[in-house]
């Protein structure tokens, strides 16, 4: 089976997104986002070379 970094990255967006989402929800299920300021500011990037991948996730100034 080759290497489809096309596919590679589609399978990491989707669990980036996928663990952000389930973040969110946590933070509204535990009454933590009366601001939502955590909620906006959460993001993942998602990279794909050809010798290697990451993925990274920011939560701004609140994951200090």
């Amino acid at each position: 089976m080759a290497f489809d970094p096309v596919r590679v990255r589609e399978v990491m967006n989707n669990f980036g997104e996928n663990v952000l989402d389930t973040a969110r929800q946590n933070l509204r299920d535990r009454g933590s986002s009366v601001s939502g300021n955590l909620e906006k500011k959460m993001k993942f990037v998602a990279k794909v070379m050809p010798n290697s991948m990451s993925l990274k996730f920011d939560l701004g100034e609140y994951g200090q």
